[in-house]
This record gives structure tokens, sequence and C-alpha cells, in this order.
């Protein structure tokens, strides 16, 4: 009787810290993967600008699709997305914490979503934010000061 309890114990705490598993991206999903990364370029390209004027508009549209969508975890990185999205867009500097942690979502979705391997996760240790953009060149969207300051994070 004690060995069946301590097997069952033992299943059930198994159980409980195996990791649920991710569903299959669609070909359909991992479509609209790029294209929300490609937003996101879009976004960080803006913010290398001397006086950048950041739109939201498409990259809102998108988002709409993620929280929309019947992927468990599409839908997850859209609720996150939507809650970091900067309301105040006018003021940009206010907005780096929030597009920050937007861009580890962004890392999350390039690691865990096949065909999204142009896309690097960087990360400058002088203002403590991250970005995703394609390429390897090092360019910070947080500091026009220093633009080359950052690292690829693996």
């Amino acid at each position: 009787m004690k060995i069946t309890v301590i097997f069952l114990y033992i299943f059930i705490l198994l159980g409980f810290s195996c990791k649920k598993e991710i569903p299959e991206f669609s070909s359909k999903e991992q479509e609209l993967v790029s294209a929300f990364l490609m937003e996101n370029q879009k976004i960080m390209e803006e913010m290398l600008k001397d006086k950048p004027q950041v739109r939201w508009d498409q990259f809102l549209e998108l988002n709409k699709k993620f929280v929309a969508s019947e992927h468990s975890k599409m839908s997850e990185w859209g609720q996150k997305i939507s809650n970091l999205i900067p309301k105040e867009s006018a003021n940009l500097e206010q907005s780096f914490d929030s597009i920050s942690k937007i861009q580890e979502v962004f890392s999350e979705m390039k690691v865990l979503v096949p065909g999204q391997s142009a896309f690097n996760k960087f990360y400058c240790p002088m203002v403590d934010k991250y970005w995703v953009m394609q390429g390897r060149q090092i360019q910070n969207p947080y500091a026009p000061e220093m633009r080359d300051c950052g690292e690829i994070i693996p």
C-alpha cells in the first residue's frame, strides 16, 4: 500500500512539473508571426531616426489577430503585448520599458516559431533594454548617443 501511495505521489508530482506542450504552428500562423516581426522591425527602425514618429496602427491590427488566434501560445503572446503597448505614443522615452518588454515577447516568438531565424535579440546593458531586429548589426533604438551599444543575445 505504501509503495502504491509513493508511486501515485511521484506520478502526480511529475504530472505537475511537466511543461505544457506547445501545439505546432501552421504555415499561416508562421506567416502571421513573420508579419508581426516585420512590423516590429519597422517600429525599431523608426526609433533609430532623429525625430521618431512611431505609428502603432498596423502593429495594433496584427496584435488583434494574435489575441483572437485559436493557437494558445499566439493568443497568450497577444494578451501580453496588449497590456504593454504604450498608451502615450507622443512621449516615446516614457514607453521604452514597455517596448523592451514587448521585445522579450518577440524574442520568445522567434525562438519557438519556425522560420524566424532572420531576427536576432539584442541587449544594451547601459540602458538595460532589449530589442529584436533583423540581421546582426547592433542598432540600439533606445539611445541615440549609443547606437552601437549592445550585444546579440542567443
